[in-house]
């Protein structure tokens, strides 16, 4: 029990006896206490007879502004807890700009009207922000994590894929080996980190293969527009064309040899616990994208 507890209940009580009772200690406790407080804020509280206590000003100017420090915990905790129970605030998400177009931006909609109190600024761009600089909740990051001092919870797995339009196909001829892919004009994304090389595996052999790109950009939405007009091969990721290779606008080119894999992740601060408004966020946005890759 605390001194601010203890004057709080003797000045309630009018009475050391009284007071002791409640909080369950002796009055000669109780009354170390009272002068222990009164001794920090340098100032009496009380003033005592052998059957009554009287506050003094001083002490009822210290109990008005106690109990108003009170009364705004108790609505400070009233907000967490219903904050717990319902999200609510301003969410800041930082999403790359393809993913935020195809798996984010149509659910909006649908997540705002599940979570009414909540609201949402998301940044799309496909270079990493700083988190805390940025005042961000949670971004979705695509490959390997670098930065530890970040939690990460994993979405789905990052499933890439050398992919062409049949037509494309048709016209240039369908690669057989690796090697064959220089001859073929190629679809490269900019950021790619190990440059213009693209790395297959088959049974344990790896191939590296240095391309000569036809078009090099660094929106990946521009190279699946390409690939689908035919205009070469291109290294794309599950979660851009999925829905192309079901319906058959793009088919995978050496579908038996495997590009490095990764995984798709929510980051958030590592402050100790998720909070409410960032796991309904990841919740949420994990599911929608297990079902659009029927993960």
């Amino acid at each position: 029990m605390g001194l601010y507890s203890t004057f709080v209940t003797t000045a309630q009580a009018d009475s050391f006896v009284a007071a002791a009772q409640l909080l369950e200690l002796s009055p000669s406790t109780l009354g170390r206490r009272i002068k222990k407080l009164e001794s920090i804020l340098k100032t009496q509280l009380f003033t005592r007879t052998t059957r009554q206590v009287n506050i003094t000003e001083a002490g009822q100017r210290y109990l008005e502004a106690y109990s108003g420090v009170l009364s705004q915990l108790d609505s400070i905790e009233q907000d967490m807890a219903c904050e717990n129970s319902e999200p609510r605030g301003t969410l800041r998400v930082s999403i790359p700009n393809t993913f935020g177009r195809l798996h984010i931006s149509p659910y909006l909609g649908e997540f705002l009207r599940c979570y009414p109190k909540l609201k949402l600024e998301l940044i799309q761009k496909d270079n990493f922000e700083d988190l805390m600089q940025q005042n961000l909740d949670v971004a979705i990051r695509i490959g390997t994590l670098s930065n530890s001092s970040l939690r990460a919870k994993r979405i789905a797995p990052n499933i890439r894929r050398l992919v062409a339009s049949p037509d494309y196909l048709a016209q240039a001829g369908v690669p057989q080996w690796p090697a064959d892919i220089q001859n073929h004009q190629c679809l490269h994304f900019s950021y790619l980190s190990q440059g213009k090389k693209w790395q297959l595996t088959k049974d344990k052999v790896t191939r590296k293969v240095e391309i000569t790109p036809t078009l090099m950009c660094d929106d990946a939405s521009a190279l699946l527009a390409a690939a689908l007009d035919g205009s070469g091969i291109a290294l794309l990721a599950d979660f851009i064309t999925y829905s192309h290779l079901q319906k058959g606008t793009l088919v995978e080119v050496l579908p038996q040899w495997k590009l490095n894999q990764s995984d798709i992740y929510a980051v958030y601060p590592n402050t100790g616990f998720l909070a409410q408004k960032s796991r309904v966020f990841i919740d949420f946005f994990a599911q929608k994208i297990s079902a659009a890759l029927l993960l």
